[in-house]
């Protein structure tokens, strides 16, 4: 006899019904967090940026050795914490920070030691403020490509290369002066680093900003909403810039690569945060994803979980993580891009007769003794996964705590084989809050036997 799986697809979004803004961290995630911090703001100014500017802990999908796993990160202005410690078959903590220049370049986001999902290159400003006149990291995926293919050693030459505003490549005659004349070449990417940039990797570590990428050039960018005349490289881990009129330390700045990239991994549909080049005090911090319009329009489908038993496929957001401590009580369990909005799946067997499911649903409420009632009921057939679908709306209304609590409710049930597949939305408010997140989801949904 076929064994029987139980497959139960449950989303809770307990949102309140008008969207607050989240305030930026005010601790760090991690002791071991803090001591990176605080080793980095040692050796060069704003090496981090203040913590006031920093994401608060997020649990992201990560792949161990082929497994489901997660790890803490941290954004800060400067780049991102990762804490391996804490993950099952992890003895280690220790903290790590990720290639996050070259996955914004590459637009491709790492989410295993050898897995990658695509995501195109963000119409981010690389250096000076946003919507100014600086070229984009998609700028230099297409027009300014020229400067990511392996370049032959220039050492004792003056970095002349310019990206226009455009994004068009050209060259330009500067005088020859000690800080951009190329000192190193990096022989395992094929490219020159200029003696300003050198010395301060030297000074921070390699360690802490990779290997260069793309070969130095010259932009005029805005900086406060002045032009200033800068150069820029683009490193594994950190984007530099050097201004040749900024007083020391602050000749040589890291761009803000960790609000760039949290801006374009998890808030795609927001205003790219002011971030300039200069010192980050007063700077802007990386949006929260409780900022997100909870009644926006869904979100690129980026990402795909896997049912380890084969069974079936789902496309995700990329403001949706698979969530380890979920995922131990339920086939799989992912947090959405809100603090309490989740979605947790499991299996079923179908009931007796066709929606059967739905009047289960229903039941099990007005058994908890809650004083559970649904009004304004909507019923319809339709499809999932190229199956037959049901799908019910309500407004559920019960007691908690002494006070009451309306809302509104999306349960979806799709049947294949001797197995029904549902999804049950709960969010507050007259609306379901990410609606087209789980509807397009919901339709993702692809059975594999």
């Amino acid at each position: 006899m076929r064994s029987r799986f139980t497959l139960l697809v449950a989303l809770v979004l307990c949102l309140v019904p008008q969207a607050t803004s989240v305030s930026a961290a005010s601790t760090f995630a991690s002791t071991a967090f803090e001591t990176q911090w605080k080793q980095g703001e040692a050796l060069a100014p704003n090496f981090w940026g203040p913590l006031t500017n920093a994401s608060d802990g997020i649990t992201e999908e990560y792949h161990y050795s082929g497994t489901n796993k997660t790890r803490l990160v941290q954004y800060f202005d400067k780049g991102r914490m990762e804490r391996y410690g804490g993950v099952t078959n992890t003895p280690d903590v220790r903290v790590t920070n990720g290639l996050l220049a070259t996955e914004m370049v590459k637009g491709q986001i790492q989410i295993a030691d050898d897995q990658f999902m695509s995501l195109p290159s963000p119409e981010i400003a690389i250096a000076g403020d946003p919507g100014g006149s600086a070229a984009t990291y998609a700028d230099l995926g297409t027009k300014g490509a020229g400067l990511l293919g392996p370049a032959a050693s220039k050492i004792g030459q003056v970095s002349n290369d310019t990206i226009q505003p455009s994004g068009d490549l050209g060259t330009i005659a500067l005088p020859p002066i000690p800080q951009t004349t190329i000192t190193v070449y990096d022989s395992a990417t094929k490219h020159n680093v200029p003696s300003a940039f050198a010395q301060y990797r030297e000074r921070a570590g390699l360690s802490n900003i990779g290997y260069a990428i793309s070969e130095p050039f010259h932009a005029t960018v805005k900086v406060a909403g002045a032009s200033s005349f800068v150069m820029v490289q683009v490193f594994e881990r950190r984007v530099l810039t050097y201004t040749d009129t900024n007083p020391d330390p602050y000749k040589v700045e890291m761009g803000n690569i960790g609000q760039h990239y949290y801006q374009w991994r998890y808030a795609s549909t927001a205003p790219v945060p002011a971030t300039g080049n200069a010192p980050a005090t007063g700077s802007t911090a990386p949006p929260a994803t409780d900022q997100m319009d909870p009644f926006g329009p869904a979100a690129p489908l980026t990402r795909m979980y896997t049912d380890p038993q084969g069974l079936f496929t789902l496309h995700y957001p990329a403001g949706w993580h698979v969530d380890a401590a979920l995922g131990m009580r339920h086939a799989v369990g992912l947090t959405g891009p809100f603090t309490t909005l989740e979605m947790t799946l499991d299996i079923i067997g179908q009931a007796p007769t066709i929606g059967g499911e739905i009047d289960a649903f229903k039941a099990g409420w007005i058994s908890q003794g809650v004083g559970a009632t649904f009004s304004q009921e909507t019923t319809r057939d339709g499809q999932i996964g190229g199956e037959p679908a049901k799908f019910y709306t309500a407004l559920l209304s019960f007691m908690r705590d002494g006070k009451p609590v309306t809302l509104n409710v999306l349960f979806a049930v799709a049947y294949h084989g001797s197995d029904a597949y549902a999804v049950l939305a709960f969010s507050g408010g007259a609306q379901l809050a990410r609606l087209g997140d789980i509807t397009a989801m919901i339709g993702s949904l692809t059975f594999l036997k």
